[in-house]
C-alpha cells in the first residue's frame, strides 16, 4: 500500500536557498505529494512553483517573533495532507534518494527519523549542481554520528535530534503535540520535540541518506540569537529539569553576558551584546558549522 509524503519548509530571507531546495526535490527519485512553504513575516514569493508536484504557500505573520519556528512548523503540519511529513530546513538540498529512502524507512518503522546531514563548503557551485558535485564539496559534521549509505542507526540519545532534516508520521506529530510554542524564535524547540518523542517511546533513528546544508557564515557564539537562547533555555529547564544549549550558555557566561552555572536553576542577564559584538562574532568558516 502506497503512502503519501508532504515536505514542509520555512522561509525568512532565503530566496536563493529555497530555489535550490526546490531544484533538489525536482531531481529526486521520488516526488513528494506536496511541498508546503511557510513564509515567516515576509511576503509570499509567488514565483516558487513546480511542474512536478503541488506547492502550497502560506504566510505567517507574528509581531512578537522574527522567526517563529515552532509556530511555522506547526502551521505547515496542520496544512499537510500526507501520511508522513518531511521537514527540511530551507538551507537544505535533499539528496537524490532522500525522499524515497525516508518514506520506505517510515513505512517500516514509523520512527522520528533524521537524514544524514552534510555541510557544503564556501566554494560549491550554486547555479549548476548535481549530487556528485554536492558530495564532492560537502563533509559530515564532526560531532554527529557516522552512518553508512542505506544503513540506519537507532539513537538512544534524543539530544542528537536536530530539525534540519527529519521525518515523522502525521499521527506521531499529533501525539507529540507539535512543537511547543512556548519556545520563541530560535533555540531548543527541536530538542524539546525530541525529548517529548522519547517520553512517548517513539523510536529515534538516523538513516544514511544525505541531505546537503547550504553554506552560510556562522556566529560564534550565537549572539545574534542571544535573547531567545537565554529565554528558551529557561523554558527548557522548567519543563525538563535540565539545561539545553549548555555550550552556548557557557560561552555567554564566560564573556560576561549572563550569570549561569549548570547547577543553577535560573539565568541572570548581566548585559546584552551590542551590534558591534554580534558582528565581531560572525565568522567565515570552511563549512558553515
Amino acid at each position: 500500500m502506497s503512502s503519501t509524503l508532504s515536505v514542509i519548509t520555512l522561509v525568512k530571507n532565503r530566496s536563493t536557498q529555497l530555489k535550490n531546495l526546490l531544484k533538489g526535490l525536482e531531481s529526486s527519485t521520488m516526488m513528494p505529494d506536496e511541498l508546503i512553504v511557510v513564509f515567516m513575516n515576509e511576503a509570499i514569493d509567488h514565483s516558487i512553483d513546480s511542474s512536478c508536484f503541488p506547492v502550497q504557500k502560506v504566510r505567517l505573520d507574528d509581531e512578537h517573533e522574527a522567526i517563529p519556528l515552532a509556530k511555522a512548523r506547526n502551521l505547515g503540519a496542520s496544512i499537510a495532507t500526507g501520511e508522513f511529513l518531511l521537514f527540511l530546513d530551507v538551507d537544505c538540498i535533499p539528496g537524490t534518494d532522500l525522499l524515497e529512502d525516508m518514506l520506505a524507512f517510515q513505512q517500516k518503522y514509523d520512527a522520528l527519523t533524521m537524514g544524514d546531514i552534510r555541510y557544503l563548503n564556501r566554494h560549491w557551485e550554486t547555479d549548476h549542481f548535481n549530487e556528485t558535485h554536492l558530495k564532492k564539496h560537502s563533509v559530515a559534521h564532526p560531532n554527529r554520528p557516522k552512518v553508512t549509505p542505506k544503513a540506519s542507526i537507532l539513537m538512544n540519545d534524543y539530544g542528537y535530534f536536530w530539525s534540519l532534516c527529519f521525518s515523522i508520521s502525521a499521527k506521531n506529530f499529533k501525539r507529540i503535540g507539535g512543537f511547543d510554542e512556548c519556545f520563541i524564535n530560535y533555540g531548543a524547540e527541536d530538542t524539546d520535540f525530541g525529548f517529548t518523542a522519547r517520553k512517548l517511546k517513539i523510536p529515534f533513528c538516523i538513516i544514511g541518506s544525505p541531505c546537503y546544508h547550504q553554506y552560510h557564515d556562522v556566529c560564534r557564539p550565537p549572539l545574534n540569537n542571544f535573547d531567545s537562547i537565554v529565554y528558551n533555555a529557561s523554558v527548557f529547564k522548567n519543563k525538563w529539569n535540565q539545561w539545553a544549549m549548555q555550550k552556548w550558555l557557557t560561552a555567554f557566561s564566560e564573556r560576561g553576558y549572563i550569570e549561569w552555572a549548570e547547577d543553577q536553576n535560573d539565568i541572570q542577564t548581566l548585559k546584552y551584546p551590542t551590534d558591534e559584538e554580534v558582528q565581531a562574532a560572525k565568522q567565515v568558516s570552511a563549512q558553515g558549522f
